[in-house]
């Protein structure tokens, strides 16, 4: 398979995974899905979402741009605003912070992961 192959495969993935947690955190569920911990969710469900957008839409390095991150956050905002007008959903600050958290969480990984291969490379 060529890279632009993969790249739409990502894509699919990343908006798949965008409109399924739209779903649920919009659906009046009676329990919520997961790990069982809203904050854990949240943090992983970014950091997922990183990772596919890195890979969907690479920059310059892996763990670069800073677009893509902006308009993670800005989606955790879209989904925290529409729950602040569902009766059965409400919004939280710190469910944005745990967004922000899974994304770096991302770049630190790919960052880390990079400057061991480097240090590799060089002894």
């Amino acid at each position: 398979m060529r890279a632009s192959d993969w790249r739409w495969i990502f894509r699919l993935g990343l908006w798949a995974c965008l409109s399924l947690i739209a779903f649920l955190a919009f659906a009046p569920l009676a329990s919520d899905p997961g790990t069982g911990h809203d904050k854990a969710n949240h943090i992983l469900a970014f950091l997922v979402l990183a990772g596919l957008a890195d890979l969907a839409y690479p920059g310059s390095a892996p763990g670069r741009g800073w677009g893509k991150w902006v308009s993670l956050l800005a989606y955790g905002l879209f989904i925290e605003t529409v729950q602040f007008f569902l009766p059965y959903r409400e919004f939280s600050g710190w469910d944005l912070v745990a967004d922000g958290i899974g994304i770096w969480l991302y770049v630190a990984g790919v960052w880390l992961v990079i400057s061991a291969s480097a240090g590799r490379t060089r002894a």
